[in-house]
């Protein structure tokens, strides 16, 4: 039995008793005298004693129990306040504690590594005697020691709920761990954190403009770092914009191609009927179309008036992102066509064989798509029947003309920016007439490729010239945005740092929200966020 007290403290085994699955120990301490904890005289006078009952480390399944005896002991020295004061013991437990202090230890790693209701299940399971609220009270008792002054600092926000609410998480970028969490991403609270650390140097940031202000408010000694990959973020999107204003015109050259292949298969003659009218779906998908359209055309009148986003957003009942969206494409956008619908295209070139061979039984047709992989309902297969091969009156099979399918516009983005090539010769020869035909196009390719190998070998001698000849093209809004945030990007291309280490704190952080179910409030998040990035060595010298 003894070899289960600590060896560091002088105990003595007065009694064991087991009662079930718990085992007290009845100790006392064996030192003859005291020292004050006010003046530091030892006494050796007894006062009266009283006994302390802590919990501890359970052992082969037991709980095990302290019963220690304690004592009271007078204070001789005249001028002491403390007349009378009790021993402690200190490494077994802490003042007024009812566990030891090695048990508050695992309790505090528990808390911390998995929260309140599932630390406690697995507390249960190590016959710890541990509640939900008892971690959760640990957890928020936890406190880490003072971090050095940081030098190089990473900024970014994080969410509570994606697009309503967010955070900013600070990042030491030396000592790769997180500095502190702030519960919004507004400049006054960012700037209000960067006044109390004067030893910053270095800010490495998104493009957000709310954090360029609070680098500049918190820390103007400061240089601001733009990171690489936004920037080249910010480059796709602008690309992507010119797409999307010009999409149209790959539209017609697909239409085009398409119509010419046509006509240069020889068809068999076919008795001329007349089409009937578009199924009720058809008719609904066309009206919402054209409502779009109508809708698309005010905004762009009432911009064209003068009108804010806002302003038109309210009078027109929009949400002022698809305003915003309207007048920056300057058309209706594109609408991609749906994941079945692409499933279902795969076995176009099956459904019009067996259509030719005499088979028009859509449920036959449904059956024989299962055996080939098809994982669709029987109504798509209609569906596609009737988009293909429309019955006219007489019950004859009238061929429909078929709308090419297009990439969307982000992945014409990613082909011109060197991205992986379509593997159809078809698409491929679409997007180099489409490139051809479209100045626009063709430039703002070549300035965002000229500004790549800029980024990547790190020329920032020609960033102003680049910034020249972007100006005069479709990237100009680009180019304005660089210039207003010229010092941090000309920073990004000589500076090694970047937020690569906040991206991966911040999914870190995203793993602790999403253990925690969305239940617990911002300062226990903040104790396992900061404390999961804390070194080990550092959280022992805590923990103890």
């Amino acid at each position: 039995m003894t070899a289960l007290l600590p060896p560091s403290l002088p105990l003595q085994l007065e009694q064991a008793e087991q009662h079930g699955s718990t085992l007290t120990l009845t100790v006392c301490s064996t030192e003859k005298e005291k020292a004050c904890p006010v003046c530091g005289h030892p006494s050796a006078s007894v006062h009266s004693r009283y006994q302390r009952t802590l919990v501890d480390l359970p052992v082969q399944g037991l709980r095990l129990r302290f019963c220690l005896g304690v004592r009271r002991f007078y204070c001789r020295v005249r001028e002491c306040v403390r007349q009378v004061f009790c021993e402690r013991l200190d490494g077994l437990a802490r003042s007024y504690a009812r566990q030891t202090q090695r048990l508050a230890v695992c309790f505090e790693l528990i808390a911390q590594a998995l929260g309140g209701r599932a630390g406690a299940r697995l507390a249960e399971r190590l016959s710890l005697p541990a509640s939900a609220t008892l971690l959760l009270r640990r957890l928020r008792q936890f406190t880490l020691s003072p971090v050095a002054s940081p030098r190089v600092v990473g900024i970014d926000d994080w969410a509570y709920k994606r697009g309503q609410k967010y955070g900013t998480i600070l990042v030491d970028l030396e000592q790769h761990r997180v500095l502190d969490l702030l519960p919004d991403r507004t400049t006054e609270t960012v700037a209000a954190w960067l006044k109390n650390q004067p030893s910053i140097e270095a800010i490495s940031r998104d493009r957000a403009g709310a954090y360029a202000d609070a680098a500049r408010q918190g820390a103007p000694q400061a240089q601001q770092v733009a990171d690489r990959w936004h920037l080249l973020q910010n480059l796709t999107e602008a690309i992507q914009r010119v797409v999307e204003r010009h999409y149209s015109r790959l539209r017609e050259v697909a239409q085009e191609r398409t119509e010419s292949a046509a006509l240069e298969q020889p068809e068999p003659a076919q008795e001329t009927t007349l089409a009937p009218s578009l199924s009720a779906t058809e008719q609904r998908r066309r009206a919402r179309q054209e409502q779009k359209q109508a809708r698309c055309t005010e905004v762009l009148h009432l911009h064209a008036q003068g009108l804010p986003i806002l302003a038109i957003a309210r009078q027109l009942r929009m949400h002022r992102r698809l305003v915003r969206q309207y007048i920056r494409i300057g058309v209706l956008p594109r609408a991609h066509p749906s994941g079945r619908r692409r499933q279902l295209d795969s076995y176009a070139n099956y459904l019009s064989q067996r259509w030719q061979e005499g088979c028009h039984n859509a449920a036959q047709l449904w059956r024989e798509l299962r055996e080939r992989g098809f994982s669709g309902s029987n109504t798509r297969v209609r569906q596609w029947i009737r988009q293909h091969h429309r019955p006219d009156r007489k019950g004859m099979a009238v061929p429909r003309t078929v709308t090419p399918l297009l990439p969307s516009s982000r992945q014409i983005t990613w082909i011109l920016l060197g991205g992986p090539r379509p593997t159809d010769e078809k698409t491929k020869a679409w997007i180099e007439e489409f490139r051809q035909r479209v100045p626009d196009i063709s430039r703002a390719t070549q300035l965002a490729n000229q500004f790549m190998v800029l980024l990547r070998e790190r020329r920032s001698n020609e960033l102003l010239d680049w910034l020249a000849q972007a100006a005069q093209s479709p990237l100009a809004s680009f180019a304005a945005g660089l210039r207003r945030d010229r010092a941090a990007v000309q920073a990004a291309f000589s500076s090694p740092w970047s937020q690569g280490q906040v991206e991966g704190q911040v999914n870190r952080l995203k793993l602790l929200k999403r253990q925690m179910y969305g239940r617990a409030s911002f300062p226990l998040l903040r104790s396992r966020v900061l404390y999961a990035s804390t070194p080990e060595p550092e959280r022992a010298s805590v923990a103890a």
